[in-house]
């Protein structure tokens, strides 16, 4: 599939929230730039990153986060799981399974149910090189208006990802060595 499909793909999905697509677009744009560099140094399918890259972020619509103008009804933490299914529905099933699992460095079935999240009880986390790459690319842009095209400093994406525990952070640490 090429690019101009994609951006066909996901203004069908916002036709009726067009202004998502003023945050959307450029962090996705963003984290597929920084990924798409990262994935042509560690020899990783660029194509799928950039892709993935692309759609990591689609099932934002159906959460209720009114600062992104999102007026779905599901907590933002939800969003990579709505953005599994609805990108399964269209038959891109590689890039579903990095909209399940970018969020953080990932969620464990345990940090699930010890910190009674509301997600399902599963394993959320890459398992994969081009998984971990665009997880990895997502954590320096943010959707808020300064990070969406430039990127945080690295010391900022580490003070967010130690709030999320050691384990976060050491996982998180291990690819700044890897793609860094």
């Amino acid at each position: 599939m090429k690019n101009a499909d994609i951006y066909d793909f996901i203004n069908e999905v916002y036709k009726n929230d067009k202004s998502v697509l003023d945050f959307l677009i450029p962090h996705s744009e963003s984290v597929a730039k920084l990924a798409v560099d990262i994935a042509k140094k560690q020899n990783a399918d660029v194509d799928f990153v950039e892709r993935a890259a692309l759609m990591h972020d689609i099932g934002i619509i159906f959460t209720d986060t009114p600062k992104l103008n999102c007026k779905g009804k599901a907590p933002y933490m939800q969003h990579g799981i709505y953005g599994q299914k609805l990108l399964e529905e269209h038959g891109f099933i590689r890039e579903a399974i990095i909209a399940k699992t970018h969020i953080g460095v990932g969620i464990t079935i345990e940090h699930i149910i010890k910190n009674n999240l509301p997600l399902p009880a599963i394993d959320m986390y890459p398992t994969t090189l081009e998984e971990e790459i665009v997880s990895f690319a997502d954590k320096f842009f943010s959707k808020r208006p300064e990070y969406l095209t430039t990127p945080k400093l690295l010391a900022e994406v580490e003070a967010d990802i130690k709030r999320y525990g050691d384990e976060s952070y050491k996982t998180f640490k291990k690819w700044c060595v890897k793609f860094l």
